[in-house]
């Protein structure tokens, strides 16, 4: 009996040591239908806009895996559509692979580790399987416990290194809380912070945003801009948003990754404001529907200002 008690308390002893004081805390993800987050985006302008995500429903995407569908909308940026799903304690988000000359493939990236500890590592997730040598990595800074809508949080901080060299983007990091998600997500020139969210049916903090894609805006635009497209990946068709600060004559057009016209919008004048114009996703002289693969969205103004956009088809 005494020899028995006396290697429960050598196995109390090694579990308890300062090198077992490293073990991993799980925290969990929400990720079920009908979940919603509101944030607000901060950046160098005096504007403030919001955004909201909600997971909408399933979705077997062409790798053969199911993801939760979640429908991102910003009130500048449109709508766009992200595809998650958890396995092993690790968040995975799909996102097609582009592989030369024109072909898209079925691929998906590690968005975050659940199961960690400070100090453990994982590959930036647009550099995940890429041999880029300028690529970078997240790293756990921290795991400590905040106040948010009048509760008390456990919370890890996610640090943006790069590679070869180590160095941190001390401006871009991201903070997710337990069982409610991202918090904070910092990118270079702003960031998003949560203002409120519902999880399982109950809310926490402020929700006040209609959820509907955002139409023309009232919102004098302090410059032109053409934004990324919505959806995208692209499906059936593609939303295309631009800004004016001030009249112009524009040109629109589509190309694909060798630099052939496949699309033209009608040339015509725009007023100031938020415009909207839509891609069927077909050649215009055929009128079928353009191949899987990457294309270029180019906008010209009558002053010369030209901008560009990516987007993916992949149906």
């Amino acid at each position: 009996m005494k020899r028995i008690f006396f290697l429960c308390a050598v196995i109390y002893f090694i579990l308890n040591m300062p090198l077992f004081s490293q073990n991993k805390i799980l925290f969990h993800y929400p990720l079920n239908n009908g979940d919603f987050w509101e944030y607000e985006e901060h950046g160098f302008s005096a504007l403030k806009f919001w955004v909201t995500r909600e997971v909408i429903g399933d979705s077997t995407l062409p790798n053969g895996k199911t993801y939760k569908t979640i429908k991102q909308i910003h009130q500048r940026d449109g709508v766009h559509l992200l595809f998650q799903r958890i396995e092993n304690n690790e968040v995975y988000q799909y996102a097609p692979k582009f592989v030369q000359p024109d072909s898209v493939l079925p691929h998906e990236l590690l968005y975050s580790k659940l199961d960690l500890k400070v100090g453990d590592t994982w590959l930036l997730p647009e550099f995940q399987n890429s041999t880029l040598s300028d690529s970078g990595f997240y790293r756990v800074e921290e795991i400590a416990d905040t106040s948010f809508a009048h509760g008390q949080w456990r919370y890890f901080v996610l640090g943006i290194y790069n590679l070869p060299d180590s160095s941190l983007h001390t401006s871009s990091d991201i903070i997710f809380l337990d069982s409610l998600g991202v918090f904070f997500d910092g990118f270079e020139g702003g960031y998003y912070r949560l203002r409120g969210a519902i999880i399982n049916g109950r809310q926490f903090g402020i929700i006040t945003s209609v959820n509907e894609p955002p139409g023309p805006s009232n919102i004098v635009p302090e410059s032109i801009a053409l934004f990324t497209t919505y959806p995208n990946p692209v499906i059936s068709g593609a939303n295309i948003r631009f800004d004016l600060n001030r009249p112009s004559a524009i040109d629109i057009s589509i190309f694909d990754l060798l630099g052939r016209q496949v699309y033209e919008f009608t040339h015509k004048s725009y007023g100031v404001g938020s415009h909207l114009l839509h891609w069927k996703a077909i050649e215009q002289l055929t009128g079928r529907s353009v191949p899987n693969g990457v294309y270029f969205i180019k906008l010209v103004t009558n002053s010369n200002f030209y901008f560009t956009r990516k987007l993916v088809v992949l149906k």
